[in-house]
């Protein structure tokens, strides 16, 4: 039985997700930190073309519908480039290939292998090259000095940090029995990761933080068996729409909602910047998306997604992870996750970067017994 485990965890599915998203993690880590740009500048580059040529290599061996929908993905992205001169939607071809193999793998392969490719990654990589950022506090004229712990800006590492415990958490919520001692493990690597946050003034991750700890010691009193459900599978989405909404509509109407000036000040500028973004481009385009780094930070996630992906590629997106989510199983936690990391991209652009956060992995992951390997579409 060990055996068989053993070469389920090496399978080539297993090897080629871990490879890949190995170095788009070290990469990712990279373009985060505070490290002078002109020195990384060319190794970052360097990471991306591996990653390219990476996922192109390993997706040629796939199915023939895969190839197709690939190619697809890939023709969408260069359109973007050439026609729009927006680069935001190349990403999403190291991505697409990211769920395909994480869909034909079961979650606790994906949960096993992205705790071990980030304890790599910090052990061996974070601590050696973290000294070489230029900073650790910057400084905040609402807050003062803001921790960083190395990272460009204090969200980030907030967001990190809230990755971290996600990860953590969803580990011991799946591969281990022991209820006591899980609690006993997350409550204390919450108090630690939570004081850094603290000291980094990021609210929101902070208080999503405390919500996942509540989250998990509810839950170690609920069955942990995965379960499917309609029900909640209907929720996600509504929320999903919800949050569209909203954002879409505050940044459209900013200057007529009567408490727009006191919302956009409580969201830290996030209804301005969208609300620029909208009068100097217009509505999304509905084939391929604009360039909007002139407008950046845009932190509502699904108004930077519409934007950089149009309107159509980003529904149908939607729609596919809606489909996967409906036939999946999730433990409690893992459902309750789901519908946190989604309430973080209220007012983070981070649900689709699988660097700081794990909800794709979670939508794509092959978690229902009834088949054990899914294609993405």
């Amino acid at each position: 039985m060990a055996l068989k485990n053993m070469n389920a965890f090496y399978s080539r599915e297993m090897v080629l997700f871990s490879v890949i998203y190995f170095i788009y993690c070290v990469k990712s880590l990279l373009f985060y930190l505070a490290i002078d740009k002109n020195l990384i500048n060319e190794i970052i580059t360097g990471f991306n073309v591996l990653l390219f040529l990476i996922s192109i290599i390993a997706m040629l061996s796939t199915s023939f519908r895969t190839k197709v929908i690939f190619i697809g993905v890939v023709l969408i992205a260069s359109l973007n480039v050439i026609i729009e001169n927006n680069s935001y939607a190349l990403v999403y071809i190291i991505i697409y290939a990211l769920c395909y193999f994480c869909s034909r793998l079961s979650w606790r392969e994906i949960i096993s292998a992205t705790l071990i490719n980030h304890y790599a990654i910090i052990v061996f990589i974070a601590v050696p090259i973290i000294f070489f950022s230029k900073h650790f506090y910057i400084q905040d004229e609402r807050f003062g000095e803001r921790f960083t712990a190395g990272f460009e800006h204090p969200n980030t590492y907030g967001q990190y940090a809230l990755f971290i415990y996600t990860i953590i958490t969803l580990y011991l919520d799946s591969c281990t029995k022991h209820r006591i001692i899980q609690w006993v493990i997350s409550f204390c690597i919450a108090i630690i990761l939570w004081l850094g946050i603290y000291y980094s003034y990021s609210r929101t991750t902070s208080y999503m933080l405390i919500m996942c700890l509540v989250l998990f010691s509810f839950t170690r009193c609920l069955k942990t068996t995965p379960f499917k459900s309609v029900l909640l599978s209907r929720l996600w989405l509504l929320l999903t729409l919800g949050i569209i909404v909203f954002q879409f509509y505050s940044i459209l109407f900013y200057h007529s909602i009567e408490i727009g000036p006191e919302l956009n000040e409580i969201m830290s500028g996030r209804l301005w910047y969208g609300n620029d973004l909208y009068n100097q481009t217009g509505m999304p385009n509905l084939f391929l998306g604009v360039n909007i780094e002139d407008y950046l930070p845009i932190d509502f996630f699904f108004v930077k997604y519409f934007y950089g992906l149009g309107i159509f590629v980003s529904t149908i997106s939607i729609a596919v992870a809606y489909i996967f989510i409906r036939r999946n199983e999730y433990s409690w936690y893992t459902w309750g996750c789901l519908f946190l990391l989604l309430t973080v991209s209220i007012t983070e652009s981070y649900l689709t970067t699988p660097f700081f956060c794990i909800a794709l992995f979670i939508i794509f992951s092959s978690t229902t017994t009834q088949s054990p390997k899914q294609d993405l579409i």
